[in-house]
């Protein structure tokens, strides 16, 4: 197996976002992992040029507060 390959799995997530089902495609082609998650689709990705997440909450519903107010 591509060593690459085996770095990303070790690497932190560094991207992640919500999308449609018409946009799983593309979001593989550029290298995003997708999942379901509810209704919708999580894409990730380990390989962007972002700093890696550190703190993370995924819900359903509304939140009642904003968190940095």
């Amino acid at each position: 197996m591509d060593s690459s390959i085996e770095e990303a799995k070790t690497c932190p997530i560094t991207d992640i976002k919500v999308i449609s089902a018409d946009e799983v495609k593309a979001s593989e082609a550029a290298g995003y992992t997708v999942r379901d998650f509810g209704g919708q689709k999580l894409a990730f990705s380990r390989m962007t040029d972002n700093k890696p997440l550190t703190t993370m909450k995924l819900t359903t519903s509304q939140p009642c507060l904003h968190p940095y107010e």
